[in-house]
């Protein structure tokens, strides 16, 4: 199984629910599911991934000499 497939079969949990703001509040305006809204809610660690298609762009196009949005020194 190549990386993007393990990333994608078991995303890590990266982010805490809150990372945004400092309350929220289900609602029905929201795009994000009933279950998303609630680990949101709740604080819940959670991933908000992004898909196979930008995972293999990156894969392909960033290496080491790259410098990207999280790039540390």
């Amino acid at each position: 199984m190549d990386i993007i497939n393990k990333i994608l079969s078991n995303p890590p949990l990266v982010h805490s629910g809150e990372t945004e703001m400092k309350s929220y509040s289900p609602n029905d305006l929201s795009i994000m599911s009933a279950e998303q809204q609630q680990k949101y809610a709740a604080n819940a660690e959670v991933c908000w991934g992004i898909g196979e298609i930008a995972l293999r762009f990156i894969q392909e196009n960033v290496n080491n000499d790259s410098y990207t949005l999280e790039w540390n020194d």
